[in-house]
């Protein structure tokens, strides 16, 4: 994943990416 696409995907869907770091 590319740093753009990692932080747009941290705008529109924190929960998701939240938990994919916890997991």
């Amino acid at each position: 994943i590319a740093p753009a696409d990692l932080e747009a995907v941290l705008i529109m869907h924190p929960e998701i990416v939240d938990a994919a770091v916890t997991a």
